[in-house]
């Protein structure tokens, strides 16, 4: 799992990296288009049988929320610390167990309630600086009378991980009676028709959203050497990460396993100060810190819950 953890938090920079040759949007399509090259020998290994569904309209649903929290998680990452973005990325539990209890009537009980609130706290000091530290001083900048701007990019990546998490949930739903590879032919195929479009387009922020501001059909002919080798890596640093998750779901228990996972907000921190210089502000760290308790917090009570059960 921290091969897992570290194979995500390069492929976020690496990702990152490559938007100074190509837009986000471009990154995006390129690299679901890696994908699914890679994966079709995999789907079609036992023949076309696999693509045979009843739930088209649902696939469709699907892809295109895939398609569009990576578009807009990729967008805002340009524009924050990746360490945030991580952060920022660990809320879609949180964000499934609301979905969860609206929509699939599954109870709340305290320590989801608790994890919650948490995170949401925590989420509040990574997307603004409710608290700064400066020359030894603590501050709390709502009661300052020099008010910190607020940065619009954290509600973009928000608004990814809320489509990640309806994506999340529509796998739910499919996974009763679609096999693994149905769904991921259909998820991939239409991430490339999807995201295709929008990188046909130079993309600018207009009051914090971002807006096409130029037809740019020629991306593809003005990629460097560079930036093809690293999308490549891109693609290889997915599949590192893919066989990595399954590997350690197998070998060992997700109780044990998941806590590892938060590995990403070290890594994340590390590798974005390394490459980009980014430093997250000590709100920020709060932040981190109330997101990762609530998490593994949450984490053991099911664990311990299930044990109940089963026992």
């Amino acid at each position: 799992m921290l091969v897992n953890a570290f194979a995500t938090s390069m492929l976020y920079v690496v990702a990152k990296y490559l938007t100074g040759f190509i837009s986000s949007n471009q990154v995006v399509f390129l690299y679901k288009f890696l994908v699914l090259v890679g994966l079709i020998p995999w789907i079609l290994y036992d023949g076309i049988s696999c693509l045979k569904t009843k739930k088209l309209k649902v696939h469709i649903l699907r892809g295109i929320m895939s398609t569009g929290g990576a578009l807009c998680f990729m967008y805002g990452m340009t524009k924050v610390d990746i360490a945030s973005a991580t952060a920022l990325n660990k809320m879609e539990p949180i964000l499934l167990m609301i979905v969860s209890a609206l929509y699939f009537k599954e109870e709340l009980g305290r320590s989801k309630i608790f994890a919650v609130v948490f995170s949401c706290i925590g989420m509040l000091f990574v997307v603004y600086p409710i608290v700064t530290f400066a020359n030894g001083n603590i501050e709390f900048s709502l009661l300052s009378s020099t008010k910190p701007s607020f940065n619009y990019n954290y509600l973009i990546i928000l608004a990814g991980v809320l489509l990640w998490t309806i994506n999340t949930s529509i796998v739910k739903v499919l996974g009763r009676t679609e096999s693994n590879r149905t769904q991921l032919f259909y998820v991939s195929v239409i991430s490339v028709l999807v995201a295709g479009p929008t990188a046909l387009f130079e993309w600018s922020s207009v009051n914090g959203i971002p807006v096409p501001a130029s037809f740019d059909a020629s991306f593809l002919s003005n990629l460097t050497m560079p930036a093809v080798g690293l999308l490549l890596c891109l693609g290889m640093l997915h599949f590192i990460h893919v066989a990595c998750n399954f590997q350690s779901l197998k070998m060992a228990e997700m109780s044990v396993v998941a806590p590892f996972d938060y590995s990403k907000l070290v890594f994340g921190g590390f590798l974005g100060y390394c490459f980009f210089g980014n430093e997250p502000s000590f709100s920020a760290y709060i932040g981190y810190i109330l997101i990762l308790m609530s998490g593994v917090y949450l984490l053991r009570v099911e664990t311990r819950n299930r044990s109940k059960i089963t026992s």
